[in-house]
């Protein structure tokens, strides 16, 4: 556990996925004894975190009745079913009634209120060129009458009845991999030969 801790502070979320599922496999196989609900909330977190909806549905799916029963496993599916239903003021107000007794799924919980608002501001920039305030509202959950001071620091600007986002620039990774210098060698040889 105290591997998925360091995970959880260095914020490596995939990584918590897979330790989560090492640990489910050796608890399965009966080489250590883990307290399945923790181990769950945790996998569910990551999941959520890295937005592998289908596998938080699948992981429901195989927890026994009594895990089912715990409340923050229910509260990490809640979270869940309203992200699948693409409700996001419910996502947001499912996250912040959720009460949790561990002090580390506490610290996903805010984080994952965080990473899906960003998840929103991207598919927001990408998706509109203008969007009316109950929509940004809505979408971000936050109140209208906060929304000019949560925007304008990004460089959204505000119109008469809504607002106009800030394009994201995406960064354009450029790698040269072993595939793209075997095909500009074939180029180079295939120049060579013709001249």
């Amino acid at each position: 556990m105290d591997t998925l801790e360091q995970l959880i502070q260095q914020k490596d979320y995939k990584g918590l996925v897979s330790a989560c599922e090492e640990l489910e496999f050796h608890v399965a196989i009966g080489r250590i004894d883990v307290p399945l609900n923790t181990l769950y909330s945790f996998l569910f977190a990551g999941y959520l975190l890295t937005n592998e909806l289908n596998a938080s549905r699948f992981l429901w799916k195989r927890l026994s009745t009594d895990l089912k029963e715990d409340s923050e496993l229910r509260n990490f599916h809640r979270i869940f079913v309203s992200l699948w239903k693409r409700e996001y003021p419910t996502v947001y107000e499912e996250i912040t009634r959720s009460s949790w007794t561990n002090p580390l799924l506490v610290q996903l919980n805010q984080e994952l209120m965080t990473i899906i608002r960003e998840r929103m501001f991207g598919l927001i920039s990408t998706a509109y060129s203008h969007i009316s305030i109950a929509d940004t509202s809505r979408y971000l959950g936050v109140p209208e009458a906060d929304l000019p001071s949560s925007l304008q620091p990004r460089g959204w600007e505000m119109t008469e009845n809504g607002f106009i986002p800030k394009q994201i620039e995406k960064k354009v990774e450029q790698t040269t991999g072993l595939e793209q210098l075997d095909q500009l060698a074939g180029y180079v040889m295939y120049l060579e030969s013709s001249v």
